[in-house]
């Protein structure tokens, strides 16, 4: 009997361990607004780009360069994919059009993340198409 007691308390223990997953650990951190600091790897952005995640109704929102956007998200593991992005129609001209053009184009594309410290790195692959920070 108390063979049984001492394995079932160990199960318990192993279970409870192991609840916390990389995407709820993940998930946890990427809550909040995060500045985005670099969209692809040689594009320098305006200060005022930025994304917010909210973990607990998963939606994702921002501004692009020129309009704001929102949306859903789901994050599974490392993998995150974004629903439709709704944004404002606010008239762009020069490089802000071309700025919220080409964040959205890689919004699109992203199937990945990871989070150092206080950076989010944003993905395609293994490719880090935006970088930000908290």
């Amino acid at each position: 009997m108390k063979l049984l007691s001492l394995l079932f308390i160990t199960l318990i223990s192993i279970k409870s361990c192991g609840d916390t997953t990389t995407a709820e650990t993940s998930s946890l951190n990427l809550n909040g607004e995060f500045h985005i600091t670099a969209l692809e790897a040689n594009t320098e952005v305006p200060e005022k780009l930025s994304i917010s995640f909210d973990t607990e109704k998963n939606t994702v929102s921002g501004f692009s360069g020129c309009n704001r956007f929102s949306g859903t998200y789901s994050v599974e593991n490392e993998t995150i994919a974004f629903g439709p992005l709704a944004t404002t129609r606010k008239m762009c001209r020069g490089e802000a059009n071309a700025i919220e053009s080409q964040t959205l184009s890689l919004l699109s594309k992203i199937n990945a993340f990871s989070i150092e410290g206080k950076t989010l790195s944003l993905k395609a692959g293994t490719e880090t198409l935006i970088k930000a920070v908290q």
